[in-house]
């Protein structure tokens, strides 16, 4: 399978279950939030994603949906993300990508209950793996 056609599945399964009980979309949505908030507040990180992006709201509002989905299994995204990370290869190297993930793991710890941060970090931690492995084959091919 190709990188191009290979798609990370965030539902887990047709009886998929929310990464954690306690998370409401409230939360999701300040969380969502918060984390775009933080990533604005680095320097390459912005320059990255205000490069990448026509809309900061739709953005936001696309970004939503996905965690929603990811974390709630609410289902109501469809989009191919990781083609747009593909896009940037070339700029969000592992430091970056790194920072991602930190950045994403504090807005979870101030948005979310405690015991439901580590499931919905692990679930991050996933993707990130997934993201940064395609991008690193990218930049090598």
């Amino acid at each position: 399978m190709s990188l191009q056609t290979q798609v990370f599945d965030i539902r887990e399964g047709a009886a998929a279950s929310p990464v954690h009980e306690s998370l409401t979309a409230t939360q999701v949505e300040a969380f969502t939030k918060r984390h775009w908030a933080l990533l604005l507040q680095d320097q390459k990180l912005s320059a990255i994603f205000l490069s990448a992006i026509e809309d900061e709201e739709e953005h936001l509002h696309r970004s939503a949906a996905f965690w929603q989905c990811a974390l709630r299994k609410t289902g109501g995204y469809s989009g191919r993300p990781l083609a747009k990370y593909m896009a940037q290869a070339d700029k969000l190297d592992e430091e970056a990508a790194a920072m991602w993930l930190t950045l994403f793991q504090q807005a979870a710890s101030e948005n979310f209950e405690a015991k439901a941060v580590a499931p919905v970090c692990a679930l991050a931690s996933k993707l990130h793996a997934s993201v940064t492995a395609a991008m690193r084959a990218k930049r090598v091919a």
